[in-house]
């Protein structure tokens, strides 16, 4: 049972109208340019497949995304491996009323990307993993040897746009301990030090659906360094309560009208 139809049988109200408490409003439209009116999109994917991006018009303006890394050095090749599968098509093997193809980055988003400068693609100590595991807390350790990496990257900051680092399964234990997050101390750094980053996991490296990890984590890459993929489109004037209704919606429910932008944030991503 819904919290609308809970609040219905208390009696509140069981049509629907302004003072039901509970409604369903229509997904709201996103806009892929900012002068033409016609390129909108409930679903954000079809909207960059259709339309491309918001900034697309802008995109001359640095016509390739460079991309820093950062991982143990054993881990660095399969990096480089994931980030050259946005250049080419993928097709979706799942929720394929959701995803569209892919079609590879230059014809998603009309620009370039590219592997940043040899010196911004940076290797973490090849005994990190002995240090960890001898250390009273490896999740700080684990932390502080990620946050020195990123003041490196800050020494040349003009060789990228956006860094990518991955975490291999066998850090896992160390994303947190007791209140320390090993997520959120990261991300402290790189914002204090005025850096974008996403970070991967194996998960993006491993699942099988290679279109639905492409979409993720170029919309992710291009957003990140900067760019706008869509925007919320929307219309002046009060909200007319008879296009509300009770009930929640189901997402993907057989059409493109219900899907959810959180579709975005799975899996092997991390903001």
């Amino acid at each position: 049972m819904t919290a609308a139809q809970q609040a219905a049988g208390r009696g509140t109200t069981s049509s629907p109208g302004p003072w039901a408490g509970y409604w369903q409003l229509p997904e709201p439209l996103l806009a892929f340019d900012p002068a033409d009116p016609r390129q909108l999109a409930v679903n954000p994917l079809a909207g960059l497949a259709s339309f491309g991006p918001y900034s697309y018009t802008s995109n001359s303006l640095h016509p390739n995304i460079r991309v820093a890394l950062l991982a143990p050095e054993g881990d660095l090749q399969e990096l480089r491996g994931l980030l050259r599968e946005l250049w080419l098509p993928q097709e979706p093997r799942e929720r394929e009323e959701y995803l569209p193809p892919y079609p590879g980055w230059r014809k998603a988003f009309g620009c370039g990307i590219e592997p940043a400068a040899g010196r911004a693609q940076i290797s973490l100590s090849p005994d990190l993993d002995t240090r960890a595991r001898g250390a009273g807390s490896p999740a700080q350790m684990l932390a502080a040897a990620l946050s020195e990496g990123l003041r490196a990257f800050a020494q040349v900051r003009d060789s990228f746009d956006v860094i990518v680092f991955y975490l291999p399964p066998r850090f896992t234990p160390y994303f947190s301990a007791g209140l320390f997050n090993l997520h959120d101390a990261v991300k402290a750094t790189a914002a204090e030090l005025g850096l974008s980053t996403q970070i991967i996991t194996s998960e993006a490296l491993r699942y099988r659906c290679r279109a639905s990890v492409a979409w993720r984590l170029s919309t992710a890459l291009y957003a990140k360094a900067g760019w706008v993929p869509w925007k919320l489109h929307t219309q002046s004037g009060p909200l007319d309560p008879q296009a509300a209704y009770i009930g929640l919606p189901t997402p993907c429910a057989g059409s493109r009208r219900n899907c959810k932008l959180r579709d975005l944030l799975q899996p092997g991503l991390r903001c």
